[in-house]
């Protein structure tokens, strides 16, 4: 069963803006809507996540935000989508793998351990490897006034 999980990328046109009617632009440095155009393909994985080139998410929506990023836009709204991502089946890692490209046989994932349960994130967070292990449901328009990111 799919859980709801949130992930953090880049923008690159002005989508969400007040006055535009939500039409995903076709910008290469647009992760938002390359994602919500063709979903999400590993080929665009970041190879230099703390666990190897997947596709990351976290139930901790300021830990996303880390990740989500304007490029080209001078705008205060920033987007961050909302996933369904299969984890059912976590293969769990207290420090950091660089080099998984894949989660051990039986697992469909790998989690990263928190330090309260002995491992080396401050936050949660889940890779999978699959392109049809998560698919965005959702998107988060917001501003960051008032608030710090982690």
């Amino acid at each position: 069963m799919p859980i709801r999980l949130y992930h953090g990328t880049s923008r690159a046109c002005h989508i969400g803006e007040s006055g535009n009617d939500l039409r995903l632009c076709y910008n290469d440095d647009c992760g938002t809507c390359s994602i919500l155009r063709q979903l999400f393909k590993l080929k665009y994985a970041d190879d230099e996540g703390m666990f190897g080139p997947g596709i990351y998410s976290t139930p901790t929506s300021s830990k996303a935000d880390v990740y989500v990023k304007n490029y080209h836009v001078s705008s205060n709204l920033h987007a961050m989508l909302i996933c369904y991502v299969v984890v059912n089946k976590p293969q769990r890692k207290l420090l950091a793998d660089h080099d998984i490209t894949r989660p051990l046989h039986g697992y469909n994932c790998v989690e990263g351990v928190t330090v309260d349960n002995r491992g080396s994130l401050l936050y949660p967070e889940f890779v999978v490897y699959r392109e049809d292990a998560i698919v965005p449901v959702g998107l988060i328009m917001y501003t960051r006034k008032g608030w710090e990111p982690l």
